[in-house]
């Protein structure tokens, strides 16, 4: 079976003159969804879910987390969101997290990928990130082995970066719900 790909955070930013239109209209079809609420941040979509909007000199920025994206394709509501986006004059997509879950012996597969990459390195785009610049960072998990996450490249200052790591290992330690186990890539 092949893992659903999903959109899991985007930002958006336009010119500051565009920054209240892509604020009123982000914020339209965000509050329409149940559980969400106005926050001084942007919408809040229960405990963890948030549109952020903030702004830079001369930029407005709008950042919808995982939890509202998910909201948004449950609610049938993603292509209202999309419309909006393009709604604003003038916008660019500045930020994109896709990912991927997949069932797993999670923490078997992190340590040998880990191994696999630290050995060859991989290109995530025409450029190759070498095996120096991959890292991982475990800790004991719920089962008493270790487990947590393989990071490639340097995400402050590569334009392209990946991460896997155990979504169960990282809700519980959050406070979160445990979704189980699962392997986000």
């Amino acid at each position: 079976m092949i893992p659903e790909v999903i959109c899991d955070y985007v930002t958006v930013t336009a010119p500051a003159v565009y920054g209240d239109d892509l604020r009123g209209a982000l914020s339209d079809v965000c509050l329409a969804l149940p559980d969400a609420a106005t926050d001084p941040l942007g919408v809040r979509l229960g405990k963890f879910g948030l549109l952020r909007f903030s702004q830079r000199p001369g930029i407005a920025i709008a950042s919808a987390s995982g939890v509202v994206l998910a909201a948004l394709r449950e609610a049938g509501a993603l292509m209202d969101y999309c419309t909006a986006v393009a709604s604003v004059v003038s916008f660019n997509v500045t930020h994109v997290d896709v990912a991927s879950d997949e069932l797993c012996d999670v923490p078997g597969v992190l340590e040998a990928e880990y191994r696999r990459l630290a050995s060859t390195g991989v290109n995530l785009t025409r450029k190759r990130i070498g095996p120096g610049h991959v890292r991982k960072l475990f800790s004991r998990g719920v089962d008493g082995r270790d487990t947590g996450s393989v990071m490639i490249g340097n995400r402050g200052t590569s334009r392209v970066s990946a991460i896997l790591y155990d979504r169960q290992h990282d809700a519980i330690s959050k406070g979160k719900p445990d979704p189980g186990l699962l392997l986000r890539r």
